[in-house]
C-alpha cells in the first residue's frame, strides 16, 4: 500500500510540476520526464566548461536542468529550463520515503555539483554529487563522525558511495575533466585536498606537512589554483604534481584563470555615486608568470557572486543608488565573459535591487533579490534581445 501511495503521489507530482503529455493513465517515458537530452550521445556534455565547482549557497544549471537546495525538507529540487515554474521537484522521486530510505538522509544538501562526465553517460539526466556522513557511536563516551561524498542518479533513482570514512568535514566540491576534486576542513591539522575519478576509483591526496587553510580557487590549463591561508596563490598539475608559487592575491576565492592569465579584484578607496558611498573593487588580469604585471580590465565594479566558469557576476558602482527605504542597492546586473571581454545584462530596471548570482551559464542566471523584507529568487534569461525574468519561490541561498 505504501508503495502505490508512494508512485501516485510521485506521478500527481511529475505530471503537475512538468505538464507531461500522456498523463492521463500511462505510465511517462523517460523522453517525458527528462526531456530534452535522452539521445545525447555518449560523452557529450552540453554546455558545459570543463570546471565545475559546488559551494555552499550555490544552484547548479545543466543543461536543461536548474537543481538548488530546499533546506525545508533538507532535499535538492529540480525544474526545467525550458518550462520554469515557481516550484521544484525533488530530485528522489519516492516522495514517503523516510530516514534510510531517503538518499539525503544524514547528509548535507550543500554542497552538492553535478558530474558533467558521469551525467551525458547517463543520456544526460543528472548524477548528483553531495556529501553524507555517519555517526560511530561504537565508544559511548566519544562518537565520531565521518564523511562520505556520494553519487545520486536521478535517472535510476540510486545512490552510490564514491570514498568513504572522510576524517574531516568536506566543504567545496568540483569537477574538472574527468575526475573529482574535494578539499577538508582539518583545524589545526589543516586541509586536505582529495581527487578521485567518477567512480570512486583512484583516489589521490595532497599532504598537508605545513598545516595551511588550503581551498581549490579553479582549475584551467591542467592545472588547479589553490590558496594556502587565504593569502599565497599555488597551482599544482591535476595529479597534485609539479607545485608552483604564485604570489600573494587579494580576495583570492574570486579570482578566475584564463588562457595564461590570472583575473582577480582589488579593493579600491570609497567613492561617491549618485550622492552614496560606497567601496568598489577595479578587476585585474596578469599574466600567471607574473601577477605583478598587471593591467586593468574593470574598473569600480562589486563583485556579485563568485566566477563561474569563464563568467564573473558584478554590480557597476554608476549603479548604485537608495531605495525606498534609503537602503544601498544596485539597479542592474552583469556578467562579465573573460573569454570574449563582453558585458551582458542580467537585469537593469528602475527599481533597485540588492543582490546575488549564486548559479549562471551564458543563457541563465539565478539570483536573489534582497531589497525588500524577505529575499526573492528569480530566474533571468538573457538568451533573447530583452531579459525574461521568473519570479520563484526557491528558498534564497545563504551567503558565500
Amino acid at each position: 500500500m505504501k508503495k502505490f501511495l508512494s508512485l501516485m503521489l510521485v506521478l500527481a507530482l511529475v505530471c503537475g510540476m512538468l505538464s507531461f503529455a500522456g498523463c492521463d493513465g500511462d505510465l511517462p517515458t523517460d523522453e517525458e520526464i527528462y526531456p530534452g537530452f535522452t539521445s545525447l550521445p555518449q560523452g557529450e556534455i552540453p554546455n558545459m566548461p570543463e570546471y565545475l565547482e559546488g559551494r555552499q549557497g550555490k544552484g547548479i544549471v545543466y543543461g536543461d536542468y536548474l537543481i538548488f537546495a530546499n533546506h525545508t525538507e533538507n532535499t535538492l529540487v529540480f525544474q526545467l529550463l525550458s518550462n520554469p515554474m515557481p516550484k521544484g521537484v525533488p530530485v528522489a522521486f519516492d516522495a514517503l520515503a523516510k530516514k534510510e530510505e531517503n538518499p539525503f538522509f544524514n547528509a548535507r544538501i550543500e554542497p552538492f555539483l553535478v558530474d558533467p562526465i558521469a551525467s551525458a553517460k547517463n543520456g544526460g539526466v543528472p548524477v548528483i554529487l553531495f556529501v553524507g556522513y555517519v555517526d560511530d557511536t561504537s565508544n559511548i563516551m566519544n562518537s565520531i563522525r565521518h564523511y562520505r561524498l556520494l553519487s545520486f542518479n536521478m535517472k535510476t533513482q540510486k545512490t552510490s558511495v564514491l570514498i568513504d570514512h572522510v576524517p574531516d568535514r568536506i566543504n567545496h566540491l568540483l569537477c574538472y575533466r574527468d575526475r573529482l576534486y574535494f578539499e577538508t576542513s582539518g583545524g589545526d591539522r589543516g586541509s586536505i585536498l582529495y581527487s578521485l575519478k567518477s567512480d570512486g576509483s583512484d583516489v589521490q591526496m595532497m599532504e598537508n606537512h605545513e598545516k595551511e587553510r588550503r581551498h581549490i580557487t579553479y582549475a584551467a590549463d591542467g592545472r588547479l589554483y589553490y590558496m594556502a591561508d587565504n593569502v599565497f596563490l599555488y597551482s599544482c598539475k591535476t595529479d597534485f604534481s609539479d607545485i608552483q608559487a604564485h604570489g600573494e592575491v587579494e580576495t583570492g576565492m574570486r579570482l578566475m584563470v584564463h588562457d595564461g592569465y590570472l583575473y582577480f579584484p582589488e579593493k579600491q578607496e570609497a567613492k561617491e555615486f549618485n550622492g552614496t558611498r560606497l567601496t568598489t573593487y577595479h578587476y585585474y588580469r596578469a599574466p600567471l608568470s607574473d601577477p605583478s604585471k598587471k593591467e586593468l580590465v574593470l574598473e569600480h565594479i562589486y563583485p556579485a557572486g563568485g566566477p563561474q566558469g569563464t563568467l564573473i557576476p558584478i554590480f557597476k558602482g554608476t549603479d548604485l543608488g537608495l531605495d525606498e527605504k534609503g537602503k544601498k542597492c544596485f539597479r542592474a546586473m552583469y556578467l562579465f565573459d573573460a573569454a570574449s571581454g563582453a558585458v551582458k545584462t542580467v537585469y537593469s530596471g528602475e527599481r533597485a535591487y540588492s543582490s546575488l548570482i549564486f548559479a549562471c551559464t551564458d543563457r541563465v542566471a539565478l539570483w536573489d533579490d534582497r531589497s525588500g523584507e524577505t529575499d526573492i529568487t528569480y530566474l533571468t534569461d538573457f538568451s533573447g534581445k530583452e531579459p525574461v525574468m521568473i519570479v520563484t519561490d526557491i528558498p534564497a541561498s545563504s551567503e558565500e
